[in-house]
């Protein structure tokens, strides 16, 4: 496999949605958040290719940090959330051991926020599915719509 650094913003955007939308309970600030990311990819980077994957780590982490704090993550849907985060996470899994790695943590925290913000998500069903209960939702669903309500058997 081979990897790349993600640029700034992408990890910047990242950080700021983590602390924005409080997918953590730890105190880490949206500075520490994009260090953690940013760091997690040139470990990986280091990983795959010695010190010739990132040539100024100091620099890169910088660029990261400001722009987590100028990042507005409300201007992205969490489809695309989770888009960036199956990308850095590829780019950062080059480490041994990376699903024990706090970069692993924090991303897998951001998925699970994007996924309870998609439209839809806490309209479902229950927790648990049956198919008894998902045919009573369903009903429930036909009988506000008007018009599917009239061809109801």
């Amino acid at each position: 496999m081979s990897a790349f650094l993600c640029n700034h913003e992408h990890i910047g955007l990242l950080a700021a949605y983590h602390v924005g939308k409080r997918t953590y309970h730890g105190k880490d600030t949206v500075l520490d958040v994009a260090r953690i990311l940013a760091e997690a990819n040139i470990a990986s980077m280091k990983a795959r290719y010695g010190d010739a994957g990132c040539d100024d780590p100091e620099a890169y982490l910088e660029l990261c940090e400001k722009e987590a704090l100028r990042a507005i993550p409300d201007t992205v849907g969490p489809v695309l959330i989770l888009k960036m985060c199956d990308c850095l996470e590829y780019q950062s899994c080059e480490v041994e051991g990376y699903r024990e790695t706090k970069g692993f943590q924090v991303l897998d925290a951001i998925r699970g926020t994007a996924v309870r913000c998609i439209g839809g998500y806490e309209d479902a069903p229950g927790w648990e599915y049956s198919r008894a209960s998902y045919a009573k939702w369903l009903d429930e669903k036909r009988a506000k719509i008007p018009l599917i309500g009239q061809f109801r058997k």
